[in-house]
């Protein structure tokens, strides 16, 4: 568990090109020799300490330390950082392979258990490195650019604050005559989550910019992919609970609306029981909506459903509207249409792997923060200044102009999506996807 407590540790040696000055001495480990004595006989120990320094020499080998900080001094001032990250991420099976000999000599030291549980922290250490290098260390080199590594050497005690308040860990109480437990655990895996939250929002309040927040929050859920497997069908279940419930709190919404919106309209436009024969038809469409269920209906039988359940809705709703007007009621099941539709679209994509990505969930995270909402809110004031309401009569724009606002809107939020979630190909496909998914009823000219 606390390996990714290390990643964030590593990230910024990384970025910064350095490593401790020294290495401490396995001589030092008196309980480690002990163990390896006991449990693989004479000459176990001397195996394993030989197999360190030869890996140590390895990377060495592999990687000039200095090197490295010198190039991404350099490349900061041309902005080809990736190039240089990209190229030393690229020496990863090369690493990997003097690490190996270390992992070999240590098993016969551990008990099964233990064993067990190295194979779970080798896993989250190959993950962290794989994280930090997905698409040639684009991830940070974003992160350098972005001034993660000034934000979080800035907020190292507040860090370490978080570390110590859940694990309790002293570190001048060390003794290097006792071996950790490496086994990973529920309340470890809580603890990790606690650890996450306490270092994101500290990054969260004190980074000039989202991006180190995302980037940490990011990296801790990804590794909990490994560490943590039980949180995979929770976060499954969630996320189509949140599907369901959006789309019922925005038909309550409506229908609210439309209660106290919609009588005079229609009265005026559709004389008397216009308004009532609109409400029964809504909740007779709302009725057989529930019916059938997202998720588990074929998406073509699912837009079927829309249409007929809405059939005699839209026909009262046109009733209430002007001549010039009747257009919305077949527009709006086209918006909903193509809102199911990216649903449906995208939901492998969002859920590869049977849970959301890191950066996906990392990105919904961000999105809630209250700055972030206001901007959001801010994308959508033109679209709610278009209707206008007189005497309680409800005029709508020509379908022209609500498209025009439509497209403003939906690249509005795409483009705050995109600067403020990291960058990833995935969430960039989405906001993309968003704004077509938005504008496609603009795109049906047969009204």
């Amino acid at each position: 568990m606390k390996c990714c407590v290390f990643g964030v540790i590593l990230l910024i040696g990384i970025c910064q090109a350095e490593i401790p000055a020294e290495v401490p001495d396995l001589d030092d480990f008196e309980a480690i020799k002990e163990r390896c004595e006991k449990k693989g006989g004479a000459g176990t120990y001397e195996k394993l300490k030989t197999a360190g320094e030869q890996a140590q020499s390895c990377i060495k080998d592999i990687i000039d330390v200095d090197k490295i900080k010198t190039e991404v001094e350099e490349a900061k001032k041309t902005g080809s950082m990736d190039e240089v990250f990209g190229k030393y991420c690229g020496k990863r099976p090369q690493i990997r392979e003097c690490v190996k000999k270390v992992y070999d000599a240590v098993q016969p030291c551990l008990e099964e258990n233990e064993k067990n549980a190295l194979n779970v922290t080798g896993n989250i250490v190959r993950q962290i490195s794989d994280f930090a290098c997905y698409r040639d260390g684009d991830r940070i080199a974003m992160f350098v650019a972005e001034k993660g590594v000034e934000c979080l050497n800035s907020r190292v005690e507040s860090i370490k604050s978080c570390v110590n308040q859940t694990l309790k860990f002293n570190p001048a109480t060390f003794s290097p005559n006792s071996i950790p437990n490496l086994t990973i655990d529920k309340k470890k895996c809580d603890d990790l989550t606690t650890i996450q939250n306490c270092i994101v929002k500290d990054l969260e309040d004190h980074c000039s910019s989202t991006t180190p927040a995302n980037v940490i929050d990011a990296l801790f859920r990804f590794v909990k992919k490994t560490a943590c497997k039980e949180a995979k069908t929770k976060r499954s279940i969630s996320l189509k609970r949140a599907v369901r419930n959006v789309m019922t709190i925005t038909q309550d919404q409506f229908r609210e609306s439309l209660e106290h919106k919609m009588k005079t309209t229609c009265q005026k436009n559709g004389g008397d029981g216009a308004f009532e024969n609109l409400e029964t038809s809504f909740n007779n469409s709302r009725a057989c909506f529930m019916k059938h269920r997202i998720f588990g209906t074929p998406s073509n039988i699912y837009q079927s459903n829309l249409s007929n359940c809405t059939n005699d809705y839209r026909n009262a709703l046109k009733n209430c509207l002007a001549e010039g007007e009747k257009y919305f009621a077949d527009f709006i099941l086209e918006l909903i249409q193509s809102l199911y539709g990216f649903i449906y679209k995208n939901y492998g994509k969002i859920m590869a792997g049977g849970q959301p990505s890191a950066e996906l969930t990392s990105c919904m995270r961000t999105l809630s923060n209250d700055e972030v909402q206001k901007k959001l809110y801010s994308c959508s004031n033109t679209t709610l200044n278009e209707l206008t309401i007189t005497n309680n009569i409800i005029t709508l724009p020509p379908k022209s102009q609500i498209c025009e606002s439509l497209t403003e809107v939906s690249t509005c939020i795409s483009k705050t999506i995109k600067n403020t979630c990291i960058r990833d190909i995935t969430i960039s496909q989405l906001a993309d996807d968003f704004v077509e998914t938005m504008t496609a009823p603009c795109q049906n000219k047969r009204r």
